[in-house]
């Protein structure tokens, strides 16, 4: 059984005659007669009743008409889901992304993505660079949002697509000297006590590697994931605080300057998905739609 004889089946049934059915599907009769044989051998049963020169179903030709109209229905409607689904995706998509990016970035176009797709499930959730790069490596998650490090270079398993390119800046209290300099270099900070994010975090770690290849460790005063309190220490006069400059714009700091360093310490981010790995529409729409909103973030 299959749905090509299901299909003549019901075109049988419909039209109580081979002859008509046959005609109507472009057949030659024998191949319908064939077709209904075959499925009464299968079955083990009697689907049509001859009646002189009409056919007719019987309480087993009825029961497989009404199992059989919905199958053949949705079978020929495949060719409009699957075009429905092009431009109405449905399904969920599995994001893991940084809070830094999650509170700077997403929040502004999840919204208005969630309400122009949704059908689409968007499932979010925060960890660090670290843990996002083996959640996508091991197929945990369709999109990573991260940021760029040593170890993502050198993931070949791994498509990256860069989001931004930004300055991560420290900043000083006002009445501290190095508030009155143009820029600072990573040396400037070896005397200096470090407010930063903790351990396992991607610029924790950039800061460690920079300020290693200068000779020194950092002295750390506080370590947090959040970065207001960070701010806020730097403005009671503790520490210096070494954060991405774009989260000032949203996050006014009062007496305290921001120092960008010579050369740049860059803040890069990505997007990253695991090579040859088969998106779904939905989550192809969701890349699309969040690159474009990065390509015009400016």
């Amino acid at each position: 059984m299959d749905i090509r004889s299901l299909t003549q089946f019901l075109e049988v049934a419909r039209n109580q005659s081979y002859t008509k059915a046959a005609q109507k599907m472009f057949l030659a009769q024998p191949t319908l007669t064939k077709t209904i044989k075959g499925l009464e051998s299968e079955l083990d049963v009697k689907l049509f009743d001859h009646q002189g020169q009409r056919i007719v179903l019987t309480d087993y030709g009825n029961q497989l008409v009404r199992l059989a109209e919905p199958l053949v229905n949705e079978f020929n409607r495949l060719p409009e889901l699957i075009h429905d689904i092009g431009n109405n995706p449905v399904g969920p998509v599995n994001v893991s992304t940084t809070p830094m990016l999650a509170g700077l970035y997403l929040v502004n176009f999840l919204p208005e993505f969630n309400n122009q797709y949704p059908a689409i499930d968007l499932q979010l959730r925060e960890s660090n660079t670290f843990s996002i790069i083996e959640d996508v490596r091991r197929n945990k998650v369709d999109v990573g949002f991260c940021m760029d490090t040593e170890e993502l270079q050198k993931s070949s398993d791994l498509e990256l697509r860069k989001l931004f390119s930004k300055q991560i800046i420290a900043l000083i209290h006002n009445q501290n000297p190095l508030s009155q300099k143009e820029s600072i270099s990573i040396e400037d900070l070896k005397d200096e006590k470090i407010n930063t994010y903790v351990f396992g975090h991607a610029m924790n770690r950039e800061l460690y590697h920079r300020c290693q290849n200068a000779g020194f460790l950092p002295q750390i005063n506080f370590s947090s994931n959040v970065t207001l309190f960070l701010i806020r220490l730097t403005e009671a006069g503790s520490g210096i605080t070494i954060m991405p400059k774009a989260y000032l714009r949203s996050n006014p700091s009062h007496g305290t300057i921001a120092v960008p360093f010579e050369p740049i310490f860059p803040w890069e981010c990505y997007m990253i998905l695991k090579k040859g790995r088969y998106l779904s529409e939905a989550s192809r729409v969701f890349v699309d739609y969040a690159m474009n909103y990065f390509k015009n973030l400016g």
